[in-house]
């Protein structure tokens, strides 16, 4: 006897269908006639295992966990709607109470989905690193010192690179920059006791800076320290006055000085002195967020494990809890 089995199974109703073509066998009258021949095996639910009724609630979001991704008429299936000797009652209170625990997992389900796009987001948005960031410095002012340095005239080099946002990596950047450039790096710290003495010391290294410049052709990159405190301070007469000081000196600093401040702050653009950070005084301005925390990394990496959990469940569902109906066979 030669089987060549087909199978097809539809799981929606929750039965298989083997084909097989049978040949050298008889059916009815006849012997050694050869016939193709069909055989339905039929599946039910292991209404033992399932046991919707007689669960706790801690039991009942576990099943409720296989069926958060089934359609309603898998789980009136499931519920013995197929059962003809079950009563109506009986089936609808199966119905109704799984469906209720399956409501809030869906619900969770949803919720932790919605928290793992949030977090995709953030981590996406984060995602433009350092090395991006070094990048595009490279381009806008390292290649462009090293033209100066060689000689070429009129350069366009910026007045001032401006380093902002939420990010806690700004130090390494302007770390990297100091140390990579090709400027020579000064740097002070202004001085919120006596501003005017921060604007006069960068008047002294700018003069000292143009004077080096002509015997090396190397710019001076200066960060000054705290710098947002000053330009911030627009609320009283003093402030506005070294605003007005620091403007003036801000926008000559790269063609009369050879010199290019450097400034990083968290605090809002817009809570500065607009002019004070225009682009002919701040030609560079980068804006550096944060990707995810530590703690918000675990988060995801947490959600994700548990989405794939329940994905894994639902895919079980049918092992679990269906047999097969060899009487019907």
């Amino acid at each position: 006897m030669l089987i060549q089995p087909i199978a097809k199974t539809n799981f929606i109703s929750g039965k298989c269908l083997n084909q097989a073509k049978v040949k050298n066998i008889s059916f009815g009258d006849g012997p050694g006639m050869a016939q193709n021949a069909l055989r339905t095996t039929t599946y039910y639910p292991d209404y033992e295992k399932l046991n919707i009724l007689g669960r706790t609630k801690s039991q009942l979001k576990d099943l409720a966990e296989y069926f958060h991704k089934s359609s309603q008429s898998e789980i009136e299936w499931y519920c013995g709607k197929e059962k003809f000797f079950l009563s109506k009652s009986i089936f609808k209170k199966r119905v109704a109470v799984l469906t209720a625990a399956i409501a809030p997992v869906v619900a969770n389900r949803l919720a932790m989905e919605k928290r793992i796009s949030e977090l995709q987001g953030k981590k996406t948005v984060g995602a433009a690193t350092v090395s991006d960031h070094q990048e595009r410095l490279t381009s806008l002012f390292t290649n462009l010192v090293k033209a100066e340095k060689s000689r070429i005239k009129d350069v366009p080099i910026t007045n001032g690179i401006l380093i902002h946002g939420e990010s806690k990596n700004k130090k390494e950047i302007t770390n990297w920059l100091a140390n990579t450039s090709g400027a020579t790096y000064k740097k002070i710290c202004f001085d919120k006791y006596n501003p005017l003495s921060t604007i006069q010391k960068i008047v002294d290294i700018s003069e000292n800076a143009e004077a080096s410049f002509k015997h090396s052709g190397q710019r001076t990159l200066l960060e000054v320290e705290n710098l947002d405190e000053m330009l911030t301070n627009k609320s009283s007469r003093d402030g506005i006055l070294m605003i007005g000081r620091f403007k003036g000196l801000a926008e000559r600093l790269s063609k009369d000085y050879h010199t290019t401040l450097l400034m990083t702050t968290e605090k809002p653009l817009e809570q500065f002195e607009a002019a004070s950070i225009a682009p002919h005084r701040f030609g560079i301005q980068l804006e550096m967020k944060n990707g995810l925390t530590g703690s918000e990394e675990n988060e995801l990496k947490t959600l994700q494990k548990e989405v794939a959990r329940l994905d894994e469940k639902a895919e079980n569902l049918n092992n679990e809890f269906r047999k097969i109906n060899w009487f019907a066979s």
